[in-house]
């Protein structure tokens, strides 16, 4: 994507320098966006490409995958302050022997022998209203998390979601406290 960014600026470049070529008048256009030396029609063409780019700028950025967030304890802290929905996917025996981040929605995502979790899509899909709201999942070291964030992404078409890399274990090893599970 960079390349093509890349390129589609030395286009700009190139084509301004082209249509200086030869010009001895200033317009206004061309003033206002920083180019003297073109006659009004040079102006509004050049206006017109950088328009053209723009867009293909645009369609580039939208055809960009979308990657699973990887974050910190500290940047799970600060998006956990604005409206993300914050989900623990592991266990309940988990919970109980670590606590559980406050504020945390608690879905198991995996059996403990690593499989799908047969209640997860249902609990899951129950909090999730608007498919734009920002996902924090965690899990114990990061590994199931990593795996079920990136599976929302590629599977489900998810866009903003994110893991607490090192899980409830870097969680509490930079000294961040947890509450106690409390079951429904």
């Amino acid at each position: 994507m960079r390349i093509f960014k890349s390129f589609f600026s030395n286009l700009t470049l190139l084509l301004a320098v082209g249509l200086l070529n030869g010009s001895a008048s200033a317009s206004n256009g061309a003033a206002a966006i920083g180019i003297t030396g073109l006659t009004f029609e040079q102006s509004k063409h050049l206006q017109m490409m950088k328009e053209v780019l723009k867009i293909s700028h645009d369609l580039i950025d939208a055809q960009k995958p979308t990657a699973l967030g990887q974050v910190t304890p500290k940047e799970f802290l600060e998006m956990q302050s604005t409206n993300s929905i914050v989900i623990d996917i592991r266990r309940e025996d988990e919970w109980i022997k670590t606590g559980i981040i406050k504020g945390a929605k608690t879905i198991t995502a995996f059996t403990d022998n690593g499989e799908f979790h047969v209640d997860f899509q249902e609990q899951f899909f129950a909090l999730i209203n608007n498919p734009d709201t920002p996902i924090l999942l965690y899990c114990r070291t990061g590994n199931r998390s990593g795996m079920l964030g990136n599976a929302l992404i590629e599977q489900v078409g998810l866009k903003n979601v994110f893991h607490l890399t090192d899980g409830i274990v870097g969680w509490k090893k930079f000294g961040h406290e947890t509450i106690n599970y409390a079951s429904n």
